[in-house]
């Protein structure tokens, strides 16, 4: 629970930076107009907490009967030093980073540099060792984009993405592959 609720807090300061070029929101399904940037602010924050956090419609008994598969010990192991360049060389160019800015190009070129490689994997290393992490890799940052068509004044006419930091991504990449 304590996570949900600091997802949700972070989520404020992304749109104050965004709601700058909205203008005038419509603040509710009565399609009243706020008032100023605080209401705008208010109507994005409670608009997106209700998309993000629908509840779950399953049922608890019926994804107990779901045949579970067998639990993969290799998939505890330490990644190896292939896995994590891996990783790196197929991040996605020019795709938005964390609030770091640090994009995948510049992991790829210190991954490309033959005193720098290491760097990017005794951290991952030591993450994934310890348990620990930067708290940059836990927060995500909403960014609303207009999806460019309807009144931009209705929030449903919105789409938000979730930013997140690229080393991140590419830990995530390890886990799925």
């Amino acid at each position: 629970m304590p996570a949900k609720k600091k997802a949700r807090n972070h989520i404020v300061p992304a749109m104050t930076h965004c709601l700058g070029t909205l203008g005038t929101l419509s603040a509710g399904s009565d399609g009243s107009e706020c008032k100023d940037a605080a209401e705008n602010q208010e109507a994005v924050r409670s608009h997106f907490s209700k998309v993000f956090n629908i509840p779950s419609s399953c049922q608890a008994d019926v994804i107990a009967e779901i045949r579970q598969r067998r639990t993969r010990h290799s998939l505890d192991a330490v990644p190896s030093d292939d896995e994590i360049t891996n990783a790196v060389l197929h991040a996605k160019h020019g795709k938005a980073c964390g609030d770091s800015g640090i994009a995948a190009e510049f992991w790829q070129a210190l991954e490309e540099r033959p005193g720098t490689s290491q760097l990017l994997h005794e951290y991952i290393v030591d993450c994934w060792t310890s348990c620990m992490c930067s708290a940059d890799w836990l927060e995500s940052r909403l960014k609303i984009l207009y999806k460019g068509k309807g009144d931009a004044r209705d929030l449903n006419n919105w789409r938000g993405i979730m930013l997140i930091e690229t080393a991140a991504k590419i830990v995530c990449s390890i886990l799925g592959n």
